[in-house]
């Protein structure tokens, strides 16, 4: 449960493209039946039978712009309350939801509305509906004073938990700064800690018979369904419940800005950067579908104006983003950009500036514009395949409902995508983002430093003269140079994707420099022997296509997702970014520089600060896992990869024989192999380097490893070893006992200290998969002052699953129930079916590893769970990690007993 301060999953942002697909706008439909009961529900169905599950997605038209100054935060804190349990199922609404394998479950809040969801397989549709009409309509005798309590601590903590984050202040500086104190849209989502201290019962009881009548929510069911038996099953579940009071709502409210607003502020983060904001018009308004599209010219892609600019050209920033914050009676237009180390902030605002009065006064070019509308179009036939979620089409057809009145007002806007024209986007550039502007600068806080004082304070010092001032069946393959393929065909939607894996990843590292494989990758697709980067980027954009190379830890990677219209073509371009990559010098220094930025910022982040040193405490240095989890590598070790080091990693590792090509999508291996073949024929096989990945020892006691960062409003707590590897005959038994422990929600870590403490917004344990011993981790963020308390309680159920506190029944049938139910819909998107693809290439897994996956989970007992934990477990040898205010937990640390050793950024000691 999650909620969402930022302005995601706007239907205005993607649509299909008439060239692509050779479809009309006006052809594209959700199919829906719109019912509205007596009581003023409304009720809207989808039939989707590709799989055999359904979403259900309740919207409540209330948010944060409904609450009164000194009453702010209340809308997301009854988000979480919703959750608690109602008269006629007092407990964790998770623990119903995950017994049955629902997927999706969560809840959200913005300013305008608030969303509960969930896809569950159609066999728990009526349970899932009986729990969302309890809760509607038979809440308040289960909201207790004790639950206030206990949620307001959990807000309180997601809170911390946010403003602890790099650049966290801006967003309330721009909500605060940029709406009349008056304005609904003028307080945060998550309010203040004052408001949510000052919240009573009696509010939170008068907030829910306000807000949650019937007649004020929307009910979309979208899967596997038949409306007429939907409708049924909703007028018997949701017939009962009360309409609700007749609600004042605001009509459209745009806080146009006049001149400009500028505020300057610092915060703990290693790069400047700049946010500049402007008031625009209301969701569902042309001239925001004009604005959208102009984000887009501006900065999506390598060949946007100001990337191109800023990051590229002249690279004087990091990164850059134009986008917009869609809301019900007014929205936002944003250009945010990081400068790069060194580069004054001036130098970054000047540029943007100078781009954007070129826009103004030119107005965008009709490239710019249809390469915009492709994008768009492309991305959205690709929303279109989920059910649920965020953006899926339960959420599209909810969201039209709430703010268009109508579920399909999404075609009106997609009308307004499409007949929109370089006049228009000029035009409305100059009419919302010519004046009234509010601009943030954050700069770096200085890394102060205090000094030892000889001072005498008994008396005044004497004065001088002052100084100056469903699995999918598989096809294998293996072409004639030893390439080997993987085949899934999905022909749901006109899309092919593709994966190339490489055994490779940051663990090849330990043959080159730390950060030469994430390097290597980043740079594929930044220039082959025909190609530069922005014609790569310029082509990827016209063919509809998405490409991007990346590594992990066992793997390197190159992805692609084509057309099927144009997959030829995007295929070639596929095959030139594999085999001939050219490695510019320039664009090496350019991603080196980028690289050290991230460095810097991973450095800066309290829980990266922990992941960066965590494998080299457990693994040992020399082995081929002992690097930072992002592979991001060192500073000094960036520093010194050269072109040459990355030539030479390419050619090591980028063999045909170490490496399989996973395809999921609209085609077969009879139609694709024969391409295939010709693309790759000159690509030769040949010997690779050897990883050590050899087995290690865990550490002979507890050592507790502390990273000072000063003035954190939390601490991160992490605890961990090696466990054993991916392949073990325990595997299903080790993933589902971890399950219990921390990998869950209802989790015992996450119930412990987040729901029982108030600790924490959220703790969890977790396996990292690797080829062989695998790092698992219980981590904690908790509230500063209970750090000491927190490891012991994380120590407590470490103990306890290995000792006096097994694995009970209850909890083994739950864990059951959750993993096997889950999966008929786990492989509804071509990408989940390309994971677990990736996933039984990278670690071995038979091809009938899913096939028989629910069936081993079902045949578990609690003796495999004891063994797996056992196995699993070794509190006596944990090593731990924390993150937080040396000067507020040293102390308490101490008082636990175990060493302290004290670590820089890097896991460099410190005396």
């Amino acid at each position: 449960m999650k909620s969402k301060f930022f302005f995601l999953f706007v239907l205005m942002f993607s649509f299909i493209s008439l060239n692509l697909l050779a479809q009309k706008v006006s052809d594209i439909d959700i199919p829906y039946q719109k019912y509205v009961l007596d009581n003023g529900l409304t009720l809207i169905v989808h039939e989707d039978h590709k799989a055999p599950i359904v979403a259900v997605n309740v919207w409540y038209h209330v948010g944060s712009k409904n609450e009164k100054p000194g009453k702010t935060g209340f809308a997301h804190l009854f988000e979480h309350l919703m959750f608690n349990g109602s008269e006629n199922f007092d407990d964790d609404y998770f623990q119903a939801l995950e017994r049955v394998g629902a997927t999706d479950l969560n809840g959200t809040t913005n300013n305008d509305r608030t969303n509960y969801f969930q896809n569950v397989p159609t066999s728990a549709l009526d349970l899932a509906l009986w729990m969302e009409s309890d809760r509607m309509g038979h809440l308040l005798g289960a909201i207790s004073q004790a639950k206030l309590d206990e949620q307001r601590g959990v807000v309180q903590n997601e809170k911390r938990q946010g403003e602890n984050q790099p650049y966290a202040k801006a967003y309330e500086l721009i909500t605060t700064n940029t709406h009349p104190n008056e304005h609904p849209y003028s307080w945060t989502v998550i309010g203040s800690m004052e408001d949510l201290d000052a919240a009573s019962l009696e509010d939170v009881h008068e907030w829910f018979k306000t807000y949650y009548g019937a007649a004020n929510a929307i009910l979309v069911i979208a899967g596997d369904v038949n409306p007429d038996e939907v409708k049924a099953k909703v007028e018997k579940y949701f017939g009962d419940i009360p309409p609700g009071p007749p609600i004042a709502k605001h009509e459209v409210w745009i806080a146009k800005m006049t001149g400009t607003k500028r505020q300057v502020a610092q915060d703990r983060v290693p790069q400047a950067r700049i946010y500049k904001v402007w008031n625009i018009p209301e969701w569902g308004n042309k001239e925001l579908s004009d604005l959208d599209l102009i984000s887009d010219v501006l900065s999506a892609g390598k060949t946007s104006r100001l990337y191109k600019r800023l990051v590229y050209d002249d690279q004087i920033a990091t990164s850059v983003n134009a986008y917009y914050s869609p809301g019900e009676i007014g929205s936002q237009f944003q250009i945010v950009a990081t400068a790069k180390p060194g580069v004054d902030l001036k130098v970054v605002e000047n540029a943007i500036d100078e781009e954007v009065a070129k826009f103004l006064k030119e107005g965008p070019t009709e490239k710019e514009l249809k390469r915009v509308k492709t994008e768009y179009f492309s991305n959205f036939i690709r929303g279109i395949e989920r059910i649920g979620g965020f953006g899926g089409k339960s959420d599209i057809l909810a969201q039209n409902e709430v703010y268009g009145v109508s579920p399909d007002y999404y075609k009106t806007i997609l009308k307004f995508v499409d007949e929109a024209t370089t006049k228009d986007l000029k035009d409305a550039a100059n009419k919302w983002l010519s004046d009234g502007v509010y601009i943030l600068e954050i700069h770096p806080y200085p890394d102060y430093k205090t000094i030892a004082s000889d001072v005498d304070r008994s008396k005044l010092p004497e004065t001088s003269t002052p100084p100056d001032a469903k699995f999918p069946d598989i096809q294998k393959d293996v072409l004639s140079n030893g390439l080997k393929i993987v085949l899934a065909q999905r022909t749901s939607i006109p899309v092919v994707n593709f994966n190339l894996l490489v055994d490779a990843g940051y663990s090849a590292d330990q043959f080159a420099k730390p950060g030469t494989a994430s390097l290597t990758s980043d740079l594929m697709d930044d220039g082959t022997a025909k190609r530069n980067a922005l014609q790569i980027s310029e082509e990827l954009s016209m063919l509809g296509a998405r490409l991007s190379s990346s590594s992990g830890l066992d793997m390197s990677s190159v992805f692609l997702s084509a057309l099927k219209a144009n997959l030829d073509k995007s295929l070639e371009l596929y095959a030139d970014v594999i085999l001939n990559p050219s490695f510019p010098e320039e664009e090496l220094e350019r991603i080196r520089q980028q690289r050290l930025a991230q460095i810097q910022q991973e450095k800066a982040n309290p829980v990266q600060m922990g992941l960066r040193v965590f494998p080299q405490l457990i693994f040992g240095k020399g082995h081929a896992y002992a690097l930072p989890f992002s592979g991001s590598g060192f500073e000094n070790t960036v520093k010194q990869i050269t072109r040459k080091d990355v030539v030479d990693f390419h050619q090591a590792w980028f063999k045909p024989n170490n490496a399989t090509l996973i395809v999921v999508g609209n085609t077969s291996m009879q139609e694709l192999k024969p391409k295939l073949e010709e693309l790759f024929k000159n690509w030769k096989s040949g010997d690779v380097p050897k990883k050590n990945i050899s087995r290690v020892e865990h550490a002979k006691k507890p050592v507790v490893y502390l990273l000072d960062k000063p003035q954190a409003l939390q601490s991160i707590i992490f605890a961990g070893h090696v466990a054993p590897p991916k392949a073990d005959e325990d595997d299903i038994a080790i993933e589902s006992m971890n399950n219990i422990l921390g990998g869950t929600f209802t989790s015992r870590i996450n119930m412990n200290l987040r729901e029982d403490k108030h600790w924490s917004y959220g703790s969890r344990s977790f396996i990292i998969n690797t080829k062989t011993q695998r790092p698992f981790l219980a981590y904690a963020l908790v509230q500063t002052d209970k750090t000491k308390e927190s490891m012991q309680e994380v120590y407590k159920e470490l103990t306890g699953i290995i000792g006096d506190r097994p694995v009970i029944d209850d909890e083994l049938t739950k864990i059951k129930l959750s993993q096997t139910l889950r999966l008929p819909g786990s492989w509804e998107t071509m990408g989940a079916v390309g994971s677990s693809l990736a996933e039984m290439v990278m670690y071995g897994l038979p091809d009938d590893h899913f096939e028989k996956y629910s069936g081993r989970v079902r045949n578990l007992t609690l003796a495999d769970l004891s063994r797996a934990a056992k196995k699993t477990i070794h509190p006596e040898n944990i090593v731990w990690v924390v993150v937080g205010d040396k000067s507020k937990i040293e102390a308490g640390l101490t008082e636990l007993g175990y060493e302290i050793k004290y670590l820089d950024g890097d896991g460099n000691p410190i005396d």
